[in-house]
């Protein structure tokens, strides 16, 4: 149980790190020059950025329900290690999401068989 509640609060320390402070150093200062992007795409790119953080709260949950079945615990699990490999490729280890999305991901691993 232990397993699972640490990976909960990795994921829901990393929506709060990502929703507040990745917004203020990465997307705001973007959104500011809005000589090249219209309104619309402000709102949408706000959207998504804010939304993966829902994302992460949603699975934070998922993931920390007393009663969730093995299988989607693996599949979370899984899930969150594979986003981590994507923002390591996609990134060239330059984004450091991918270390609490792994360190998430074991973490939820070991609770689903412990």
């Amino acid at each position: 149980m232990i397993w699972k509640a640490l990976a909960a609060g990795v994921l829901l320390l990393t929506a709060l790190a990502h929703s507040i402070g990745g917004y203020r150093a990465v997307l705001a200062p973007l959104l500011g020059e809005q000589a090249t992007i219209g309104e619309s795409d402000a709102t949408l790119l706000r959207f998504t950025w804010h939304g993966l953080a829902v994302l992460m709260v949603f699975s934070a949950a998922v993931i920390a329900w007393p009663e969730t079945p093995r299988s989607l615990l693996v599949f979370s699990g899984i899930f969150w290690l594979a986003f981590a490999a994507v923002d390591i490729l996609t990134s060239r280890f330059a984004h450091p999401g991918w270390i609490p999305m792994s360190i998430a991901a074991f973490l939820v691993l070991i609770g689903a068989y412990r």
